[in-house]
C-alpha cells in the first residue's frame, strides 16, 4: 500500500510525553509514521517530529482554517486526524 500524506493536530503539549495522553499521542504518531508521511501540529514540538512540525498559530479561527489549508494543499495531505483535550460538563 502507497504512503499516505497525514497531518496529525493537537492541542496538547508534545514536547516531553512522560505519561497520560500526551504519551499516547506520542506513541499513536510514532506508530503512524512506521508506514505513511506525517506532518504534525501541536502547541510543542517534539524532536522525533523534525521538519515536519507545525506549531498550532495562536489566532482566530479564520486565520487557523487558512493555517491548515495551507498545509493540507502545499503537503498534498490525504488523511487529517486530530487529537484534542475534551471536558464534559454535567
Amino acid at each position: 500500500m502507497k504512503p499516505k500524506n497525514v497531518l496529525f493536530i493537537s492541542n496538547i503539549k508534545l514536547d516531553n510525553p512522560m505519561r497520560g495522553t500526551p504519551l499516547r499521542i506520542y506513541k499513536f504518531i510514532l506508530n503512524i509514521k512506521k508506514e505513511n508521511n506525517v506532518w504534525v501540529s501541536s502547541q510543542t514540538n517534539h524532536k522525533d517530529f523534525g521538519d515536519q512540525y507545525f506549531e498550532i498559530p495562536k489566532v482566530n479561527l479564520i486565520k487557523k482554517f487558512l493555517f491548515f489549508h495551507k498545509i493540507i494543499k502545499e503537503n498534498k495531505i490525504d488523511i487529517v486526524i486530530s487529537a484534542t483535550g475534551t471536558s464534559i460538563k454535567l
